[in-house]
């Protein structure tokens, strides 16, 4: 890309960022500054001006702006009475370039690696050193702490803006390094929209029910007592020593884990049986506990699993979003993009841990409507991952299943079962089907399935041949794509996303990958598809997740406007080079006062 005139390069320095929606906007905001290519910096006091700046520059370059600084800068405009800076609009135009969201497009992260050890990679003060020599200056906590806190540093001390002089310098430097390598592609730009709807979607947050959740949070901590009530009365978990003085961690002494050994054993569960730390120690970390808890079909297990992650500290989704509710009656999550796959993080709160299915949906009752005159409704795309995996291997059985008036999960359920049992029963095995077939997609082994899916090993084996010989095409398409991911070669999911394999795991990650890379850029290309054509649409996104899009949506033009992000939405797809696409269709929840309505039979 050719810039007839410099960008100009923004920052912003802010009271701690925990406090930024709980603090007005304008106050939230302390100093920003601009910076033209060889100019003095501009150092402004009053947001509305750094906004009119950003919205008149012909390009405006900033570092995690999309995620910080321009959403903060139109949330100041607007209490102080301003019109709307239109950030995704900017975006559209390609007129925002975040240099954080550019890094980690132009140069992924591995697979292996969480999104926030990922985000770490393309900080300010990692990336700018790696690429163009030039980080972050001086030490902002340090001043912060001299003065007691990020919020009482004086806007005239030489130090603070110096701090904010060398951002600017590094976030230039970075921006001219990915402009003038040409490195800033059509799907980079692609990204920053996708980030400025990301952000929109965090700065403008979810409303709460706060009576209820207040409510609920009473609840889980009674439950919670209850629980670690049950290990000690039932299990004889020692919560003190031999001298009477609490444990820190009752599972972590010695006695408490032989306890907790013992109570698995009475279940019919072994040591070697539960979960293990790579030293060799059994885990009784909570994920891990509530992991095998949902795997087992002993609720007795599941109610010993669920005591124990209480025991040892996991909060319940209810104190998770008490911990996050800010003064405004919303939880503002935030999104991270920054997995290999380019998939949203969506974290404090977590959403995506919220239930959906049978009884834990009620735990999306919390949430609500944006205001009393409007209505949730959830759009998803069915069997997403699924098609995507077929349009890429381009296998005409495996993409026979998504033609109209079929269901995959029902046709796989009669491979395995047969169509006479499968009529006895048609919704219950087209359960148990779905977690084989998405099992299968990402290559889970015969064992492995066999815990997940809840079936014997025999019928996972049965089910690895059927699908091989059904599908040999697919089978043959991830051998070419693990083929590839061994050669260091990045995989491309087929709208430009370069992905990375981690050294001696890409039989498994390759093909999980292309289908999960591809399944995350289908769903942003619907809300891409929504801004084109109805930007006030596209704002009225509360959630993603997965492969769900949850709006918040005026009763009055409700009809209207679920006709329209159907059908932007719904669209056939196929990467380049594949002679026969796919369909994706969307499809949309009842409407609900509340997002578990959404879900109600």
């Amino acid at each position: 890309m050719k810039i007839s005139t410099p960008p100009v390069v923004l920052d912003i320095e802010t009271g701690d960022a925990d406090d930024q929606y709980d603090v007005p906007p304008d106050r939230f905001y302390r100093l920003g500054g601009a910076q033209y290519a060889g100019q003095p910096v501009g150092y402004v006091t009053d947001p509305r001006a750094l906004a009119s700046i950003a919205e008149t520059s012909a390009l405006t370059v900033g570092h995690n702006a999309l995620d910080y600084d321009l959403p903060l800068l139109d949330r100041a405009r607007r209490a102080a009475g301003g019109a709307r800076l239109d950030y995704i609009a900017l975006a559209r135009d390609r007129r925002i370039l975040d240099t954080m969201v550019t890094a980690a497009t132009v140069y992924p992260p591995p697979a292996n690696l969480k999104p926030e050890a990922a985000r770490k990679l393309y900080k300010l003060d990692s990336i700018g050193p790696k690429l163009t020599g030039i980080g972050k200056s001086d030490d902002l906590p340090a001043l912060a702490k001299e003065h007691g806190g990020y919020g009482r540093i004086p806007l005239d001390d030489p130090r603070y803006r110096a701090y904010l002089a060398g951002d600017l310098q590094a976030t230039q430097a970075l921006a001219s390094y990915f402009l003038s390598r040409g490195l800033v592609t059509d799907y980079v730009w692609r990204e920053q929209r996708v980030a400025a709807i990301a952000g929109h979607i965090s700065s403008t947050g979810f409303r709460v029910d706060d009576r209820l959740l207040e409510q609920r949070f009473a609840e889980g901590q009674a439950r919670k007592a209850e629980l670690i009530d049950q290990l000690v009365r039932f299990y004889g978990l020692p919560l003190t020593d031999d001298k009477g003085v609490p444990f820190k961690s009752p599972a972590a002494s010695k006695n408490g884990k032989a306890a907790l050994i013992d109570a698995f054993a009475r279940h019919g569960i072994a040591e070697a049986q539960l979960p293990h730390t790579p030293k060799g120690a059994v885990s009784f970390k909570g994920e891990t506990m509530l992991e095998l808890g949902a795997r087992h079909p002993n609720p007795a297990v599941k109610t010993l699993c669920e005591a124990i992650a209480a025991l040892v500290g996991v909060r319940t989704v209810y104190q998770t979003l008490t911990d996050h509710l800010a003064d405004d009656g919303r939880v503002h999550p935030s999104i991270s993009m920054f997995q290999a796959s380019g998939r949203w993080s969506t974290t404090d709160p977590g959403l995506t841990v919220l239930g959906k299915r049978g009884g834990r949906v009620r735990e999306r009752a919390v949430l609500l409507p944006d205001d009393y005159d409007e209505v949730l409704v959830a759009f998803d795309l069915a069997q997403v991952d699924a098609r995507a995996v077929a349009v890429h291997s381009q296998d005409h059985n495996y993409l026979d299943m998504f033609l109209p008036g079929k269901d995959m999960h029902a046709e796989v359920a009669k491979m395995v079962w047969g169509e006479v049992l499968v009529a006895t029963d048609p919704a219950g095995y087209r359960e148990q089907a779905k977690p084989l077939s998405h099992g299968y997609n990402y290559l889970m082994g015969e064992e492995r399935l066999s815990e997940t899916a809840g079936v014997s090993r025999e019928l996972a084996h049965r089910f690895h041949v059927i699908m091989r010989q059904q599908f040999a095409r697919k089978a043959m398409w991830n051998q070419e794509v693990t083929a590839l991911a061994k050669t260091g070669a990045m995989l491309d999911n087929g709208f430009g996303r370069k992905m990375r394999c981690t050294p001696g795991r890409e039989h498994t990650q390759g093909p999980a990958l292309m289908g999960q890379g591809a399944t995350r850029d289908i769903v942003t290309e619907g809300m891409l598809r929504i801004d084109n054509v109805a930007p006030d649409v596209a704002r009225m996104i509360r959630a993603q997740v997965h492969d769900e899009l949850v709006f918040s949506i005026p009763r009055r033009h409700v009809d209207e406007i679920e006709r329209l992000i159907v059908d932007c939405m719904s669209f056939d797809w196929a990467p380049p080079g594949a002679s026969r696409p796919v369909h994706i269709p969307a499809d949309k929840s009842k409407r609900g006062d509340n997002w578990a309505a959404c879900y109600a039979k």
